[in-house]
């Protein structure tokens, strides 16, 4: 098909686009995932098609591709998805290792926050507004700069996850007033929720975890990891205590 322009529609049952060509018609292009079955899929549209015989209705019709089918089936990769699942196999990979950087009471500690992390998850529920595709490693580091405008790079982690879990992976390495400078340029475009500080501090220490997690393994990083738990543990101590610190000056352990 000759098309000039394809639109996003909406996301439900289906994943729809609007499609537009130099005719006087426009199409619709209608992505299903696995819940329907093809030859239900194929079902309705006969029944549209037997319905647009009669004159007294109009219904949209379904168009039959080259090879002369309605439906066309494709395989897709599942994307990754960071939540309680992929948290648990980095504190997996960070049991077998810790002992690198982690005296046996620093690892008390992170498994302590990994239990209060992980329960605080489970009350989180995804919706259209606080969950979708995110990057997932949104550091300076993954972004560039032209004319001024900030572009992100570096998709090797990019996925499904909660917003503010990729927002937290920015924050981590910014100083407490910064923070709220990217919050407020962040709430300019999209409000948060009215306890958003609770969750994002829980994604704060989740990330910083998981960055443990995935650079414990390579021996040349000890030394750095080891230097940084001064203020990773003054952190997870002020998670486990249930006090605010996102945008306090946090004093090293």
């Amino acid at each position: 098909m000759e098309w000039e322009r394809i639109q996003f529609v909406q996301l439900s049952d289906t994943i729809t686009y609007k499609i537009e060509t130099n005719t006087a018609g426009h199409y619709l292009l209608r992505i299903h995932s696995g819940r329907l079955s093809r030859e239900e899929i194929r079902s309705e549209l006969l029944w549209l098609q037997a319905l647009n015989e009669s004159h007294d209705l109009i219904v949209p019709e379904g168009i039959a591709n080259a090879k002369g089918a309605y439906v066309m089936e494709i395989e897709t990769e599942s994307g990754p998805t960071w939540g309680i699942e992929s948290f648990r196999r980095d504190m997996a990979k960070l049991e077998r290792y810790y002992e690198r950087f982690l005296s046996e009471e620093g690892w008390t500690l992170y498994q302590a926050a990994a239990e209060k992390v992980v329960s605080r998850l489970t009350t989180m529920h995804p919706n259209e507004h606080n969950y979708g595709l995110i990057h997932a490693d949104l550091h300076s580091g993954n972004m560039v700069f032209k004319e001024d405008q900030p572009y992100p790079i570096d998709f090797g982690r990019c996925g499904y996850g909660y917003y503010l879990y990729d927002m937290a992976g920015t924050l981590l390495e910014l100083w407490p007033k910064h923070r709220w400078m990217l919050i407020q340029g962040y709430e300019s475009v999209r409000k948060l929720e009215p306890e958003y500080v609770r969750d994002l501090e829980c994604f704060f220490v989740m990330f910083m975890i998981e960055n443990y997690g995935h650079h414990v393994s390579d021996p040349r990083e000890t030394a750095s990891l080891m230097e940084e738990q001064q203020y990773a543990q003054a952190y997870i101590r002020e998670f486990l205590a249930d006090r605010s610190f996102l945008f306090e000056v946090i004093e090293p352990v």
